[in-house]
């Protein structure tokens, strides 16, 4: 059941998209179900705020959607009073703690690297992607990620590196010093990213991935659900029952227990 070729896959906690013909899906379907008769075929990472038209065409070519997770998406419109309070009350912050920005070279590798670690890897889950020092080096040397170092006075203390592909914005390099406290609040000031980008009216659809849903919620980012279609029915007869089993499972018992816990 472990058999899966993911399609657009960047290696990344949450997949961006650009738009593509119905057709050319349907050619690259067709080719990974030839090439991997025996594999299921996958797209990850798709919502229908940001990726109305790709789930349509997918599903409409025999995909079949299966309910992942709950990301958090930010839009200039669903930013409320409260909510801009409180991303103001962050700027107050980082101005009062004297943080400021600076774009990360490669002298700053082993930072980000440590940064990204304790907080993705060792506080939350190893089953997160797992970056080398050589992978930084490369997204730096090739600007293939926007990356800027959170520093105070000389010091990083922190980094965000977004990764921006077609309309598409996430941050999957983040962290902050493992020394850090509360009181430090370097993950307030880090998740400013999104706001700031509003602020210079940069026409970005912005997703804040999963995870800490009541601070994300509370920022003005709102929660929809993240769907991956697979494509089963090349499969056997008992792998294409497991997983339409299995998907029925998720989007009727599990997704309505993710919306109600607003995870």
């Amino acid at each position: 059941m472990n058999k899966v070729v993911i399609l657009n896959n960047f290696i990344l906690s949450t997949n961006l998209y650009v738009p593509v013909f119905k057709a050319q899906y349907q050619e690259l379907v067709r080719a990974a179900q030839k090439q991997f008769p025996e594999f299921l075929i996958a797209f990850r990472s798709l919502n229908e705020d940001y990726n109305a038209i790709a789930l349509a065409d997918l599903t409409s070519l025999d995909g079949h959607k299966i309910a992942s997770r709950r990301v958090y998406l930010l839009k200039p419109e669903n930013i409320r009073s409260c909510a801009k309070k409180l991303l103001r009350k962050d700027e107050n912050t980082k101005q009062a703690k004297n943080y400021c920005w600076a774009s990360a070279s490669l002298a700053d590798v082993p930072d980000i690297n440590q940064f990204h670690e304790a907080l993705y890897l060792k506080k939350y889950s190893r089953l997160n992607p797992q970056f080398t020092q050589l992978f930084y080096r490369h997204i730096l040397q090739n600007a293939l990620f926007r990356v800027r170092m959170l520093r105070k006075g000389v010091k990083n203390r922190g980094v965000c590196g977004l990764f921006v592909h077609g309309s598409g914005v996430t941050a999957p390099v983040f962290g902050y010093a493992p020394d850090s406290t509360t009181q430090d609040a370097l993950y307030r000031v880090l998740s400013l990213w999104g706001w700031e980008m509003i602020q210079d009216k940069e026409p970005l659809n912005i997703n804040f991935s999963s995870g800490v849903s009541l601070f994300k919620r509370a920022r003005g980012a709102v929660g929809r659900t993240e769907y991956t279609v697979l494509f089963y029915n090349h499969l056997s007869i008992g792998r294409r029952w497991f997983w339409k089993w299995f998907a029925g499972f998720i989007n009727r018992v599990a997704l309505p227990i993710m919306i109600w816990k607003k995870y």
